[in-house]
């Protein structure tokens, strides 16, 4: 395998030359709980159950719930429940903001791994319901995600992973990606290239997820204008919510992402139009604020800023 490929994050060749990704196998078969079959959420992108060996979350039979474990006497959890009830019932927030929150429906008692406990679960929308070949990035932003009220060990060992990763410099990190081709192929970040991304490999990424060949070493873009720009894709809509965090105080965000979803429509190979989501996911630090939370802010605007040098280069 060549220097280029291996950075990019791919795992080798096939008989044509075409650089391959790496793919993941999943269960297909979970619990059965109230009459429902639940599964794995095989387009999770990034937290537990991708890397570090823990359960991960499920999805019922229909697709439309979406079920993440919390782990019982941790305050993260309860901190995350307990957003989630705020927010709802937070009528200063303008009802399009709240749109970029995901519908979150109460907790909900589920077998654990070894099927002899049950474990509590945050029941929320299901983000990737509707798509059925969804390139999904999960964007962490935030320059830090240390907070006043977190121990002396987190955040010492946050302040480590900020400057390791691109979060330091940029004021964001790319925790996760997965990228469907023309042909319906799957392409999926290998942990080791997160682990190698640098400053200089961002929007090369982000060139990628937007890119009918994925596992090409010379990824085309050609999404690029249908998936960022326009009227309804991610920087008008990360606009909007930009506009929110340039006023809002009420609360702060650590180790909040992005999470964006796409997927294309072709129409005799030619592309017709794109399905595009853009969501707030992870609240487990999310604290009460007073001031404009200029960290999640500038984070942000650092990303807008990639996404819209991208834009400026596919015109």
């Amino acid at each position: 395998m060549d220097k280029e490929a291996e950075r990019l994050g791919v795992v080798g060749f096939d008989e044509d030359g075409r650089v391959r990704g790496t793919a993941k196998t999943v269960p297909t078969d979970g619990p059965c709980v109230d009459g429902l079959v639940l599964k794995p959420a095989v387009h999770q992108v990034a937290g537990h159950g991708q890397y570090d060996g823990r359960p991960g979350p499920l999805v019922d039979d229909s697709g439309r719930k979406f079920f993440k474990p919390l782990k019982e006497g941790d305050y993260r959890a309860d901190r995350e429940i307990d957003f989630y009830r705020k927010i709802q019932q937070d009528e200063i927030i303008p009802s399009h903001v709240k749109t970029f929150f995901p519908s979150f429906f109460g907790t909900k008692d589920l077998p654990s791994v070894n099927g002899k406990d049950s474990e509590r679960h945050g029941a929320m929308e299901n983000l990737t319901f509707g798509f059925k070949h969804p390139s999904v990035v999960d964007i962490k932003i935030g320059y830090t995600n240390c907070y006043p009220e977190a121990s002396e060990d987190y955040n010492k060992k946050q302040i480590e992973k900020d400057q390791k990763t691109t979060s330091g410099a940029v004021g964001f990190r790319i925790s996760g990606m997965q990228i469907y081709d023309s042909s319906g192929t799957m392409w999926r970040s290998e942990r080791s290239w997160l682990r190698r991304m640098d400053v200089e490999m961002i929007r090369p990424s982000m060139e990628r997820y937007v890119s009918s060949n994925p596992f090409s070493v010379s990824p085309d873009s050609v999404y690029a204008a249908l998936v960022y720009g326009g009227p309804h894709g991610v920087l008008a809509q990360l606009r909007k919510l930009e506009e929110w965090f340039r006023t809002q105080t009420s609360y702060r965000f650590r180790s909040t992402s992005l999470l964006i979803i796409y997927e294309s429509s072709t129409a005799g190979g030619i592309e017709a139009e794109a399905k595009v989501s853009v969501k707030l996911v992870d609240f487990a630090h999310a604290l009460d604020g007073n001031s404009i939370d200029e960290n999640f802010l500038g984070g942000l605007q650092s990303f807008m800023s990639i996404i819209s040098s991208i834009l400026e280069g596919s015109t």
